[in-house]
This record gives C-alpha cells, structure tokens and sequence, in this order.
C-alpha cells in the first residue's frame, strides 16, 4: 500500500458488504452486527475524544481461560474494501491468544483481510521503516570521519551540500565535487543518493557511545545513531530515485 493513499471509501458500506447486519432491521440503524459464530463483533458511528468521526468496534472474546473485553475504532472512510477487511483482522488478531483471530464460522473476508495485511497503515509504516536506506559503521572508522568532516565543513560555504551515498560496501560523504569521507559500512546498497546542507554536519555527534552506529534516511532525516539531523532530500542528480 502507498502510504499517501486517499480514503475514498465508507467503512459502513463496507461492513454490510461483509455481512454486518442491523441489530434491528433498519438500514439506517447506527449500530451493526456480525456474528462470527464465537465473536459476535458489534460496529457504531461514534465520536471519539478527539471529537473525530469514527467507526467504534466491541466484543467479548471468551477463550477456555480468559475473557478479552475488545474495543478499537477505525476512520469513517478507508482506501479500500480490502485495508478495511484487514484494519479489522489485524485488530482483532491484536486481541487473540495465539495472535491469529479464529472465527468459528467460515468468513471469506477475514480471509481476504489476512491476504492484504500490508494495507494496515501501521503495517505499511512499520515494513516502510524496516527498508529505510541504512547501513552499519564501525565506530573507530567514524572517530576519524568526524574530525575529517568537521575540518571540511569549517571552509565551505552555507548554500553548500553534501551528497550521501552507500553502495553496499562504502558510505560516502562528497560536497563540492570531492569525496571528503568514505567508511567503509555493511548493508544493502541504497538505491538512490540523499543530499542535505552541508552545514547540518555542524551538528554530528562528538561522542559515539556504541561499538558500532548505524546510519539511516528516514522521514527527510540522517539518522547518526540517536543524533537526527533534518534537512535531507533526494539527490536530483539521480535518474532511479524513490520517496525519501
């Protein structure tokens, strides 16, 4: 899933799709139910603290030892039929025993949910964030890059920039036409290059606390281990470039 996907869709529409039914046979009744033979899983327009619209779900899950008391919400409108199947399988494998939501009668789209588990939003951000651009050094390899990088940055100017790039083998810091440092990183290759001020390496960090520090993109950021420096972009000069 794109993670700047547009809602277009009502969830209400949807759950009748799936079989929710009005608990009293009014199509306009603001409460649905759908019985899963050992859930039955209860669905109403509500307002949440937040004073936004939502979609507020709620059951009893009873299992041999336990009784769970399920609760969760969902926007009033999703991207698709099938995010809207698997927001509500992903939640309620949240609250399974065993971590996977076993209804006791056939259900074909909690099947189709388990099929589209990437289109959950926090799926998709968290396999988002686990691919980042990222990569490994030594901290003894980087002791001597910061003193290489602050000298370089003393002398440039403010409008200048520096490129990163990690080619599976070498992470390299290049601003003025001239690589200025290469460490030599373990990872995957990242398939584009980030460019950022230069002067933002006025705020790498002074002291490196771990054996080894990991070096990330993420969210328009370098990422030195826990130092964050905003202000990073797609190097343009690339012609293969994906969303930083």
């Amino acid at each position: 899933m794109e993670l700047n996907e547009k809602p277009e869709m009502e969830i209400w529409g949807l759950l009748r799709d799936f079989g929710f039914e009005s608990t009293v046979g009014d199509s306009f009744n603001d409460t649905l139910i759908y019985d899963f033979g050992n859930l039955k899983l209860e669905a109403s327009l509500a307002v949440n603290r937040f004073f936004v619209d939502v979609v507020m779900f709620g059951a009893i899950l009873r299992s041999r030892r336990t009784l769970t008391d399920i609760c969760f919400e969902l926007p009033r409108r999703v991207t698709s039929r099938e995010q809207c199947a698997a927001w509500i399988v992903w939640h309620l494998d949240q609250y399974s025993d065993t971590g996977m939501f076993e209804p006791a009668r056939s259900c074909a789209w909690v099947l189709e949910g388990r099929l589209h588990r990437n289109r959950v939003p926090i799926v998709a951000a968290m396999a988002a964030y686990e691919a980042r651009p990222r990569c490994l050094v030594r901290r003894d390899w980087f002791r001597v890059a910061l003193k290489t990088l602050a000298q370089a940055v003393a002398s440039i100017e403010s409008k200048d920039d520096v490129v990163l790039g990690f080619d599976g083998g070498v992470l390299t810091f290049t601003f003025s036409g001239r690589v200025h440092a290469a460490l030599p990183a373990d990872g995957e290759a990242w398939r584009t290059r980030y460019r950022m001020r230069a002067t933002g390496l006025q705020r790498l960090p002074k002291r490196l606390m771990q054996e080894v520090i990991e070096v990330s993109i993420w969210e328009r950021t370098l990422r030195i281990g826990r130092n964050v420096i905003s202000g990073v972009v797609l190097d343009n000069s690339n012609a293969d470039t994906d969303p930083v």
